[in-house]
C-alpha cells in the first residue's frame, strides 16, 4: 500500500470509529481502533480514540493506558487532552481531568466546548471561583446554553452570589421548562435571596415534575413556615419527620417552625436534630437563642458558644451571645462577641445597639455614645424578605433590570431624601451609567448629610472607579484609602513609595502608578521582591517588565499565566495589548473582556494586518463599549 492510501486508510478508520462512538457502538469502535494500531502503533489518534471506546465500555484502566500513550505521542494536541480529560472526568478525578482541560483551552483558546469542560471540572472539584469565571466567559459565547447556566448558577450559590444564581436559573427555566433540576435549584437559590413567595411557587411546580422528592416537601414546607404560613408549613414538615425520624434536618426546621407557638415542641425537636448530628451549628444556636428568649442565658450560653465555634462568622448568633453575656454581667465579654459581629455585619442596627448598650455597660461611655449616634443615623431596619415578583424581575432583559432599578432607586430618593442608603445607591447608579455629575452631586449630599462612614466609604470608592479623586479624598476618611488616593494622583514617585512604605498592601495600585510615571525598573523590583504574588500581581509584573524593556522575560511570564489560567481574559489581553497579537486580542474579547482598552488595541492590530473591514467592525462595538478597564490596563495601551 503506497503512502498516500495507508494515510487515506488510516484516516477512514478514525472517521468511522468516531462515527460508532458516538452512537454507543463501542465495541465495534474498539476492533477497528486495534487493528489500525497493530498496524501504525504511532497512530496517536487511534490510540486516543481507543481509550474513549474502553471509556465508554468501562474499562477505564486498559483506556487510560490507551489515553496515555496518546499523550506520549501528541502531549499538546487539544483534542487529544479533551479526551484525557473527558476519562479523567468519567474516573471521578476531577481535580486531575480540570488540569488537564485547562492545558488543552490553552492550546485552544476558541473551543467552546473544552472551556465548558473546563469549568464543569473546576465546579466538582469544588473550585467554585475558578469555575464561575470560566462558566461566565462560556456564558459569553453561549448566553443559551442550559447545561451551562445551571452548572455556573451551582457556582454561584456555592460563592454566594444567590441572586446571580436565581438569574441565570429563571433563564434556564424558561429554555427548558421541564428540567426539574434546574426548579429545584432555582427554588433553593430564592429562599437564600430571601424571596421566600418566588421559592413556595418554584418548591410546587418542581414538585409537580418530581412528587417524590421527600426533601424537596420538606423544604417547600420549611418556606410556607417562613413566609408565616406556619400551620400549613410545620404540618408538611411534621409529615416529613414521620417518614424520616432519622434526617437532623427535618428536626431542626420542624423546631425553627415551631418556636413562636410550641417553645417545648420547638426544643424537643432540636434536642432530637443535636443527637442525631452533635455538630449541626444551626440547631445549636437555634436552641440556644430560644432559650435565651425563655430567660434563661445560663442554658442559651453553651449551645451558643459551641455553634460558634462551629460557625465563627454567623454575625446574628454572634449578635445573641452578646445579648446573653450581657444577661450574664459578662459586660467585656459582650463587647468583645458584639465588636466581632459589627465587624462581619457593619451596618446591621440590632447588632449596632446591643454593641452600644454593651459598651456603656462596660464602662466605655464616649465609644457607646459614638456607637449609638451611628445607630440613629441608620434609620429604621431594612426589612430581608424580598416580596413576590423576583423571579419576574429576573426575567427582564439586563437593560430592562437597569431601566427598572434604576427608576426604583431615583423614586428611593425622592420619597427619602434624607436616607443615605438611598442616595448611595443613586451615586451607584450614576457611576455604573457613566453619569460623573450625577455621582458627584449625590457624594456632595451624603457629606453633606454627614452620612454613616462605611456608606462614604463605599461612596468614595465608587467615586475613585469614576476617577473623581478630590470628592473622593473628602468622603474616605480612613489612612489607607487616603493613601491609595494618594498613589492614584501622584506626579512623582517619592509620593508613590511614601504611601507604600506606610501601607505595603497598596502595591497592586503602586505599581502601575511608577509604570506611569516612567519607573518601571521600581515597579520590577518591588513586585519581583513579593514571596507567592497572586496572578493579579504576576500579572502586573509581566506587564513591568515590558515597560522596562525586558521583553522576552515579560514574554516568558505571560505565557505562564495564559497556560495555568487560560480562561482569564486579562492574561490575553496583556499579552495581546503588549506586543499587538490580534490572536490574543481576539481570545481576550471572547472570554469577556470587552473594554474600551482591548477594543482599542483589538483595532490597531486589525489595520496593522490590513483587515480593515474588520477593524471597522471593532470601531462600531468600541462606541457602545459598556465596561471599563482597569486603571492600571490603560497604563500599557
Amino acid at each position: 500500500m503506497c503512502v498516500l492510501s495507508s494515510v487515506l486508510y488510516a484516516q477512514t478508520v478514525l472517521i468511522e470509529a468516531s462515527a460508532a462512538i458516538q452512537k454507543g457502538e463501542f465495541g465495534l469502535a474498539e476492533a477497528a481502533l486495534r487493528r489500525e494500531i497493530a498496524g501504525h502503533p504511532d497512530n496517536a489518534w487511534a490510540h486516543s480514540l481507543l481509550g474513549v471506546a474502553l471509556d465508554g465500555q468501562g474499562q477505564f484502566k486498559a483506556a487510560r493506558d490507551a489515553h496515555q500513550r496518546a499523550l506520549q505521542l501528541a502531549p499538546a494536541v487539544p483534542d487529544i487532552l479533551n479526551n484525557y480529560g473527558g476519562h479523567l472526568w468519567r474516573s471521578a478525578d476531577y481535580a486531575g481531568a480540570e488540569t488537564v482541560f485547562a492545558k488543552a483551552f490553552a492550546a485552544s483558546p476558541d473551543s467552546f466546548n473544552i472551556l465548558y469542560n473546563l469549568g464543569v471540572m473546576a465546579s466538582l472539584a469544588g473550585h467554585h471561583e475558578r469555575a464561575r469565571e470560566v462558566l461566565l466567559a462560556g456564558l459569553i459565547q453561549q448566553p443559551g446554553n442550559v447545561g451551562l447556566l445551571y452548572r455556573l448558577a451551582v457556582s454561584e450559590e456555592a460563592t454566594g452570589r444567590f441572586e446571580n444564581a436565581a438569574e441565570h436559573l429563571v433563564l434556564g427555566v424558561k429554555l427548558a421548562p421541564l428540567r426539574a433540576d434546574i426548579r429545584k435549584l432555582l427554588a433553593l437559590a430564592l429562599m437564600e435571596s430571601g424571596a421566600l413567595a418566588d421559592a413556595s411557587t418554584q418548591w410546587q411546580r418542581y414538585l409537580e415534575l418530581q412528587p417524590d422528592d421527600e426533601e424537596a416537601r420538606r423544604e417547600a414546607g420549611f418556606t410556607l413556615a417562613k413566609l408565616g404560613e406556619i400551620q400549613k408549613g410545620s404540618a408538611a414538615i411534621e409529615a416529613y419527620v414521620k417518614r424520616h425520624p432519622e434526617d437532623p434536618v427535618g428536626h431542626f426546621e420542624l423546631g425553627q417552625a415551631e418556636k413562636t407557638r410550641a417553645i417545648v415542641k420547638a426544643n424537643l425537636h432540636f434536642g432530637l436534630a443535636l443527637a442525631l448530628r452533635p455538630d449541626y451549628a444551626a440547631a445549636l444556636i437555634a436552641r440556644g437563642s430560644l432559650a435565651y428568649q425563655q430567660g434563661l442565658p445560663e442554658a442559651a450560653l453553651p449551645d451558643l458558644e459551641r455553634g460558634i465555634a462551629l460557625a465563627p462568622r454567623d454575625t446574628q448568633a454572634l449578635d445573641r451571645l452578646g445579648q446573653v453575656y450581657g444577661a450574664l454581667n459578662r459586660f467585656d465579654d459582650a463587647v468583645r462577641v458584639l465588636r466581632r459581629a459589627d465587624g462581619l455585619a457593619y451596618g446591621d442596627p440590632k447588632v449596632v445597639l446591643h454593641l452600644g448598650r454593651a459598651l456603656a455597660a462596660a464602662g466605655h461611655v464616649e465609644e457607646s455614645k459614638v456607637v449609638m449616634d451611628r445607630f440613629k443615623a441608620m434609620g429604621p431596619e431594612k426589612k430581608t424578605v424580598v416580596p413576590a415578583g423576583m423571579v419576574s424581575f429576573l426575567g427582564l432583559t439586563p437593560e430592562q433590570r437597569q431601566a427598572d432599578y434604576k427608576r426604583r432607586v431615583e423614586k428611593a430618593v425622592v420619597d427619602n431624601p434624607e436616607d443615605p442608603g438611598a442616595r448611595l445607591e443613586l451615586l451607584k447608579v450614576a457611576v455604573e451609567w457613566r453619569n460623573p455629575a450625577l455621582a458627584v452631586a449625590a457624594g456632595t449630599k451624603l457629606l453633606a448629610m454627614k452620612a454613616p462612614e462605611p456608606i462614604l466609604r463605599e461612596a468614595g470608592n465608587a467615586l475613585i472607579t469614576a476617577r473623581q479623586y478630590a470628592l473622593a479624598r473628602q468622603l474616605l476618611s480612613s489612612p489607607t484609602d487616603q493613601a491609595r488616593l494618594r498613589i492614584l494622583t501622584a506626579t512623582a514617585t517619592a509620593e508613590v513609595e511614601r504611601a507604600l512604605g506606610e501601607f505595603p498592601g497598596l502595591l497592586g495600585d503602586a505599581a502601575p502608578a511608577l509604570i506611569r510615571l516612567g519607573k518601571a525598573q521600581d515597579a520590577v523590583r518591588l513586585l519581583g521582591a513579593i514571596r507567592d504574588p497572586n496572578r493579579d500581581l504576576r500579572l502586573l509584573l509581566a506587564a513591568a517588565f515590558d515597560r522596562a524593556g525586558e521583553r522576552a522575560e515579560a514574554a516568558s511570564r505571560l505565557a505562564e499565566l495564559r497556560m495555568q489560567w487560560p480562561e482569564w481574559a486579562a492574561a490575553w489581553a496583556v499579552s495581546g495589548l503588549l506586543d499587538g497579537n490580534a490572536a490574543f486580542l481576539e481570545t481576550a474579547v471572547t472570554l469577556g473582556a470587552n473594554g474600551p482598552t482591548v477594543l482599542t488595541g483589538l483595532s490597531r492590530a486589525y489595520i496593522r494586518l490590513g483587515q480593515k473591514a474588520k477593524a471597522d467592525a471593532v470601531g462600531i462595538r468600541l462606541k457602545g463599549a459598556k465596561s471599563d478597564d482597569p486603571a492600571w490596563l490603560r497604563l500599557i495601551e
